[in-house]
This record gives structure tokens, C-alpha cells and sequence, in this order.
């Protein structure tokens, strides 16, 4: 129409520059920008430059291609980015807060040389479910490669099993090597964040140790 690309014009620029527009107009409401009101922002105006780096691209989608510029992609792309795709940064401008600073665990051991050193470790947020990763992710790949065989189910089950013990026990084993290491420090930093898969699942009874619930299976052989 009249020579301009009539999709790019409204996805694009009146789009996709009045989500970004929205978002700094959200962060200058208020005197200080809280790191709640940074992180959500900041994340935002990089998939929005990240766009605009890909702008070629975008018009090469079934959107742009495709589509027709109609009521439904005009007035979506009008109205939904500046006022929905904001509406976080909005609610933090009513609901100022700020995010809770991470906490870790001072834990000192004592190096080959013999020189005592600290390290920190991650006692909040990430902290327990990270170390449950490599579980997660080990197993849910076995998990998927399974249903691919269809025959002798028996002998594929037994690399889910396999890896499942594997994973589990190569845990404990890291678990226990981190104890011997900052000793009276990892207790600390165990009853603050559970540090594998079986206390996230099953938390230990108030009043109890984590670690005196971990090893209540293992204690009459002990």
C-alpha cells in the first residue's frame, strides 16, 4: 500500500518498537530501578534487539509470507506486544519489589599444600535443584531413547535401569566426597538446601537432620 510493506510496518516498527517503548516508559516510573524491575527489562529488550537483528528473517516467516494483513495480525500486532507482552513490567510498577539476594555457604577445606581455603556454595534459589540436573537430564534422555524400540523390551528397559542406578549412585558418591572435604561446613549447607533428587522428593521429618533422614536406610547395616 502506497509503496510500504504494510506487515512490516505495523509488526515491526509499530509493534515491536512500542513493546520496547513500554518497557522503558515501565522502568522510568519510579526513582529507583529495583533489580526485580532490571531483570525483567533488560531480558525483554533483548529479545527485542535480538529481533531486529533477525528482521530478514522474520520476513520469511508464515506470518509475513503468508498471511494477509488483515484485522488479526494487525491489530495483534498493534495492541498485544506494547500492552501484554509489557503487562510484567507494568505489574512491577504498581508492585514495586526486589529479588531476594542469593545466599551461600562460606565452606572452608583444606588444599593438597596444605593451605586452608574457602569456597562458596550456592545455598539459595538454583542451589538444590541444580544438582539434581544431571540426573534429570540423564535419565529423561534414556527415558526417551526406550520407547524408540518396539522389540525385546527387556533389553532396552535395561539401559533406563542402568543409567537411572549409575546417575543415582554417582550422587551419593559426589555428596559424600563434598562431606569429607568441608566436613561440619556441608552439614551446615545441607540442612540449608537439600542437595539431591531424594530430598527434594521426600523432606525429612521437622526436627530431624537431612542427613540422618538420607541414611536411615543405611543405618542398621551400619
Amino acid at each position: 500500500m502506497f509503496g510500504i510493506l504494510v506487515k512490516q510496518f505495523t509488526n515491526c516498527r509499530l509493534g515491536m518498537m512500542s513493546w520496547g517503548l513500554t518497557l522503558m516508559i515501565a522502568a522510568a516510573q519510579r526513582s529507583g530501578l529495583s533489580n526485580a524491575m532490571f531483570v525483567c527489562v533488560t531480558l525483554q529488550l533483548l529479545y527485542i534487539a535480538k529481533f531486529f537483528c533477525w528482521e530478514r528473517g522474520y520476513l520469511q516467516t508464515m506470518d509475513m509470507a503468508h498471511d494477509r494483513a488483515g484485522f488479526y495480525i494487525c491489530w495483534g500486532c498493534l495492541v498485544w506486544p506494547p500492552a501484554v507482552y509489557s503487562s510484567p513490567a507494568l505489574y512491577l510498577v504498581h508492585h514495586p519489589h526486589s529479588l531476594p539476594a542469593w545466599a551461600y555457604t562460606e565452606a572452608t577445606y583444606e588444599s593438597a599444600d596444605g593451605i586452608q581455603r574457602v569456597n562458596l556454595l550456592l545455598a539459595s534459589g538454583f542451589g538444590g535443584a541444580g544438582a539434581a540436573l544431571p540426573f534429570c537430564s540423564g535419565t529423561a534422555g534414556s527415558s526417551l531413547v526406550v520407547p524408540s524400540c518396539s522389540i525385546r523390551p527387556f533389553l532396552t528397559l535395561f539401559l533406563l535401569v542402568f543409567v537411572t542406578i549409575l546417575l543415582w549412585h554417582r550422587m551419593y558418591r559426589d555428596e559424600e566426597r563434598c562431606r569429607r572435604k568441608y566436613g561440619k561446613d556441608w552439614e551446615a549447607h545441607y540442612r540449608k538446601v537439600p542437595c539431591n533428587p531424594v530430598c527434594l522428593l521426600n523432606e525429612p521429618e521437622s526436627g530431624h537432620d537431612r542427613r540422618d533422614y538420607r541414611h536411615r536406610g543405611s543405618s542398621g547395616a551400619t
